[in-house]
């Protein structure tokens, strides 16, 4: 029973640790700086992998050979996550994820992830059994996460939208005057 957990920005270990202590699990925890490496140690019952900077080849295997997907962040007033919640979705692993922000527009509970309130350690651990006793809900999740994927990020709808963002700054007089119209975070200036 591998658990995956991507992401730097805003992690909630605190949280995580606390769901995981009392089950038999092995948890991946990735992220970005520091020394590269990996350390292992014991929380409770859980072995707690900690692997940092590993190379994407080397993530992406890590991902695709666990049971589960959690994102634990402090996340109900920031967008955090969304990379890794996006990645983990198109790579077919169900997710738990901290409900706020990071979820908002990519993630519908118990349709294509598992939703928990930030800093509830016990939904995140009955989330987390859940979808380790139930392969079924699991696979109903990956499937349900990929189909609104499809949907919502089909090149057919992103492509255009990128290609006039694309235009919009070779064409502009100057970058720090072009502002282009992102779907996904509002109006940005470059």
């Amino acid at each position: 029973n591998r658990i995956f957990c991507p992401g730097s920005a805003y992690r909630d270990d605190e949280t995580l640790l606390r769901a995981v202590s009392d089950l038999e699990v092995e948890v991946w925890r990735t992220r970005l700086g520091g020394e590269p490496g990996i350390q292992r140690e014991q929380v409770g019952r859980a072995t707690i992998i900690s692997a940092c900077n590993l190379p994407y080849h080397e993530y992406v295997s890590a991902c695709l050979e666990s049971s589960v997907v959690v994102i634990s962040a402090h996340s109900s007033d920031k967008p955090v996550g969304l990379t890794s919640l996006l990645e983990c979705m198109a790579l077919g692993r169900p997710v738990i994820i901290t409900r706020g922000l990071s979820s908002y527009d990519y993630a519908i509970d118990n349709v294509t992830a598992i939703e928990f309130d930030e800093g509830d350690s016990q939904a995140l651990k009955e989330g987390i059994r859940r979808l380790l006793d139930d392969p079924g809900l699991a696979s109903r999740l990956t499937q349900a996460a990929n189909a609104s994927l499809v949907h919502e990020f089909d090149l057919s709808k992103t492509g255009p939208e990128f290609s006039r963002l694309l235009i919009a700054m070779i064409s502009s007089p100057s970058p720090s005057e072009t502002v282009v119209r992102n779907p996904l975070a509002g109006n940005v200036s470059r």
